[in-house]
């Protein structure tokens, strides 16, 4: 009993090391400046929103932006799970990019103990401490804590969610879902769609599980019980919470019909190639093995899935419903948008391999065991040394983007932003390629747009040269581009030129 209970303490040492190492190279990785993705400005003004309880105004604000713009750039709102996260850091610290970083920092050093018990259903102690090692040192999954979104937060709840399933659905062998484990199944999976949409493909996961439950006991002739209405607990409680959001939160629906009006076979055909590749970026920044890596583990998951388990489905299930959706989605996305397939496919490529070692002779058995080890103990240790390189350079760059305009709390945006918010009325409207940024920055309305006769709508139209022609007129274009309007510069300074519009009479 004492060797047991060592063993456990030693376990809970090591994972402790792991999600403490985690969080020291994620600070150390952490920058105070923030890239023109545009996003993050949306889900902090919508967290700012909550600490000043204006979140009406903000909604009506938004919806300026965003109808006003050449295009959808984002919905009004988003889910506010993550604003709600990011809303008593706001109200503590303002905008302090570091402090608001670490919210992500938390959350991830709350997803490593989940993958642990995730994998620990399907691997021993040991193997399960080094793949959460292998996730909880990788660059890429540290990186994005830099970038202010909400894919962690979903990635805990996610992760989280798969493992109550799979432990009190899919491998319990109660009769029922249990209220309690109900309850708790049906709460987190409300997170994760209180995070991010893609949630509700947790709920075919869980419908996946119950419907794999009930054929077992119906190949047993077990008949139905009372208890059994218990399995409609975790929909009764996503529902209930649901409410509860939609009558505490406002928010308008995303147009998803004409984004996906535009889907074609071709594009179907291109963001297959582009998905099946993508992975490779998770290992991107290791010694240019992104592909090699890649290609290796993606060996074993298919070893996984040629040696079928049932008990697998429900995962499965919801990792292909995820990219079915990408896959329709014309407009493709980047590494986060798969980033809570990312552990479920390194959980099921050790899997793979770990299966088919099994089944060779006692005497390669170990051998081969060990080697397979130490491989993945070596990706772990490379994945150690490039963090450490990522986190030394970015302190020694004193935790900046290189150049005056490359970010947008860079010192040229800063002092962009700083113009606009003393040198234009309140009331202007200001036209620039990211203009929740603008919003954020400055507290005036602001639009995107690509075209030129939109400058008439606009008071002012701020101009990044180096941009081009991205989500923007081109610079050396929209002086002239417009006869209705005459544009005299005001502002030019760093890479930003900023011109005041003026109607023709």
């Amino acid at each position: 009993m004492r060797v047991t209970q060592l063993t456990q303490r030693k376990i809970l040492l090591f994972l402790g090391l792991i999600t403490l190492s985690a969080v020291v190279l994620s600070v150390l990785m952490l920058t105070r400046d923030l890239d023109w993705g545009d996003d993050w400005a949306g889900y902090i003004m919508q967290g700012q929103s909550i600490a000043r309880g204006n979140m009406r105004e903000f909604v009506e604000a938004n919806a300026f932006t965003i109808e006003h713009s050449s295009y959808v750039i984002a919905p009004v709102t988003y889910p506010w799970g993550f604003p709600l996260l990011l809303s008593p850091v706001l109200d503590a610290f303002g905008l302090n990019l570091l402090a608001l970083k670490f919210v992500l920092t938390i959350c991830y050093a709350l997803f490593l103990p989940a993958f642990f018990l995730l994998a620990r259903t399907r691997l021993s102690r040991s193997q399960a401490l080094l793949l959460t090692a292998v996730l909880g040192l990788n660059p890429a999954l540290l990186l994005m804590q830099d970038g202010l979104g909400a894919d962690i937060p979903f990635l805990l709840f996610s992760t989280l969610g798969l493992w109550l399933i799979e432990k009190f659905v899919n491998q319990d062998q109660q009769p029922c879902v249990r209220l309690g484990p109900g309850v708790a199944i049906g709460c987190v999976v409300f997170l994760a769609i209180f995070t991010r949409g893609n949630g509700y493909f947790l709920l075919a996961s869980l419908a996946i599980a119950q419907f794999m439950r009930f054929m077992r006991r119906a190949r047993h002739n077990v008949r139905l019980h009372p208890a059994d209405l218990q399995g409609v607990v975790p929909y009764a409680v996503v529902g209930l919470l649901y409410v509860l959001q939609a009558w505490a939160f406002p928010g308008l629906p995303y147009p998803l019909r004409p984004l996906f009006a535009v889907m074609s076979l071709p594009t179907i055909w291109n963001n297959v190639g582009y998905y099946f590749w993508l992975p490779a970026d998770f290992f991107g920044n290791l010694v240019n093995g992104g592909r090699i890596i890649y290609l290796v583990l993606l060996i074993g998951f298919l070893l996984n899935l040629s040696q079928w388990r049932g008990r697998d489905l429900p995962i499965h299930a919801y990792g292909l419903a995820t990219l079915l959706f990408l896959v329709l989605y014309p407009h493709v996305q980047g590494l986060r948008y798969i980033l809570p397939l990312l552990p479920l496919f390194v959980l099921f490529s050790f899997d793979g391999m770990r299966r088919v070692v099994e089944r060779l002779q006692p005497g390669h058995r170990e051998r081969t065991m060990a080697l397979t080890f130490d491989l993945w103990a070596g990706l772990a240790l490379i994945s150690l040394a490039a963090c450490i390189q990522l986190g030394w350079g970015n302190l020694a760059a004193d935790r900046a983007f290189n150049g005056r305009s490359s970010g947008a709390f860079s010192p040229g945006s800063s002092a962009m932003f700083e113009f606009v918010r003393q040198e234009t009325p309140p009331d202007s409207v200001i036209i620039f390629f990211k203009p929740r940024t603008m919003r954020l920055r400055t507290d005036r309305d602001s639009f995107m747009t690509s075209e030129c006769q939109d400058l008439s709508t606009g008071d002012y139209v701020a101009i990044l040269n180096s941009e081009q022609g991205y989500d923007q007129i081109q610079p050396d274009k929209v002086t002239h581009c417009n006869p209705a309007v005459f544009l005299v510069p005001v502002y030019e300074k760093y890479d930003f030129i900023i011109y005041r519009i003026s109607p023709l009479d």
